[in-house]
């Protein structure tokens, strides 16, 4: 299991810059599939991700670590948290075959 820091995250398909306050990719590996949880706080823009969470549509973003590590997911809205204007918290999670068994 390994965990990464965020610096950056957009939408691949439009560029577009996602704001947030600070983020985390966890990666682990299962039962021959890698799983990505990314967790997002403080997400000004949250709206993009309730439409996908609503159509239960992916949706395919851009993630760069602090270690400039670049990674290229589809991923699934799992939660869009707006309880709090200040709080806002998206988690997103993606699962892929590993193919190097």
């Amino acid at each position: 299991m390994a965990e990464y820091e965020l610096k950056r995250l957009e939408m691949a398909d439009s560029g577009e810059p996602i704001e947030f306050a600070h983020g985390t990719v966890l990666e682990n590996k299962l039962e021959g599939e890698t799983h990505f949880d990314v967790t997002l706080k403080n997400v000004p823009r949250y709206e993009l991700f309730n439409e996908s969470l609503q159509d239960n549509e992916p949706v395919n973003v851009t993630m760069t670590t602090f270690a400039d590590q670049q990674l290229e997911k589809e991923m699934v809205v799992r939660t869009v948290n707006k309880r709090d204007p200040d709080d806002n918290v998206i988690e997103l999670e993606s699962k892929e075959k590993n193919t190097n068994q």
